[in-house]
């Protein structure tokens, strides 16, 4: 098993290169010479090319970590907020919330039970149950706000999947019973 080096292949030449610097003229004569042929790891031109392009590798990825945490960020704060509001909702919000947040996904629901108010609702509760629709309707213009964030990141393309599938059953559904 081999050790994992803890300093960059060109860290040892570019402080042979600093020191020479340091040291006077003719230190920097004998360091900054260009051979022929080429030696890459040696030729101080090659070397501070090759820093160069490691730290604007470096840089990059930097950004990228910090754009992937603000990602991260933004979603978990949301997730945060669903999960402390789940407890204050109805059925079916409140399962379609929890599953999602619990298997990143709806559940099966081949016969359309999971997700919908128990059958044999009285009229007294038609008020309730106009509340819960507009509750489903504000988590659906969430959702789809979430959606195309998600597939933009392409951090969690599956989640992304089911929530637009929910969101079209959601809408076929409205419109077959509106």
């Amino acid at each position: 098993m081999t050790a994992t080096p803890t300093t960059h292949p060109l860290s040892p030449r570019l402080r042979e290169l600093s020191d020479a610097v340091t040291q006077g003229c003719e230190a920097v004569a004998r360091e900054f010479t260009m051979r022929v042929p080429a030696e890459p790891d040696r030729d101080a031109d090659l070397v501070l090319s090759r820093a160069a392009d490691a730290l604007d590798a470096v840089h990059k990825a930097d950004q990228e970590i910090a754009q992937l945490r603000q990602s991260l960020n933004f979603y978990r704060s949301r997730c945060d907020l669903l999960q402390q509001w789940q407890a204050r909702m109805r059925d079916p919000e409140r399962t379609l919330v929890c599953d999602i947040l619990a298997n990143g996904a709806t559940l099966s629901d081949p016969h359309g039970e999971r997700y919908t108010p128990a059958s044999g609702e009285s009229a007294d509760e038609g008020t309730r149950l106009r509340a819960e629709v507009e509750a489903l309707r504000r988590l659906a213009a969430l959702a789809r706000e979430i959606v195309p964030a998600l597939e933009a990141t392409g951090l969690n393309v599956s989640l992304a999947a089911d929530v637009r599938k929910a969101l079209d059953a959601a809408r076929t559904k409205e419109n077959t019973d509106g």
